[in-house]
């Protein structure tokens, strides 16, 4: 009986180990350095970056002449939180005629958190009461006017 128990546990607990197994997921564009070296700057154009490496993760918003390539790996054991193995960042530079101008890889590899700031946007124009609105709008209603779409 006592040999069944333990025959039991050490069955029940190599069904279960393989569930603690870490996992590792990447997320984004890891982009391999051999890739990288056939952008050459003053030579590849736009068209050619996106050959060989892809759309980009994102654009820089003022004037579209730098994209990102982010990506990273991360390990997550059973329901822990992800732990970030690395994180790479490359960015390449366009000239406005869309040539490259600068290929630069770099390693993040923290997390850094984004602060929460309380401020409120301040808002032009004036601040009216529910009842201010509705006696502004009594009278603008005219039903001999044609409707204007």
């Amino acid at each position: 009986m006592r040999r069944s128990f333990f025959v039991l546990a050490a069955l029940s607990a190599a069904w279960l180990l393989p569930g603690c197994a870490g996992e590792v997921a990447t997320h984004g564009d890891m982009v391999q350095d051999d890739k990288l070296a056939r952008i050459v700057p003053n030579q590849s154009s736009q068209r050619d970056v996106l050959a060989v490496l892809g759309s980009p993760s994102t654009v820089s918003v003022l004037d579209g002449q730098a994209w990102y390539y982010v990506g990273d790996r991360r390990e997550s054991l059973a329901f822990f939180k992800p732990e970030l193995l690395e994180r790479d960042m490359v960015i390449v530079s366009f000239d406005p005629n869309g040539m490259v101008t600068n290929v630069e890889k770099t390693e993040v590899n923290k997390e850094t958190g984004v602060e929460i700031v309380e401020r409120e946007t301040p808002t032009h124009g004036s601040n009216l009461t529910i009842v201010e609105q509705f006696l502004g709008n009594l009278g603008r209603f005219n039903n001999d006017q044609p409707e204007r779409r």
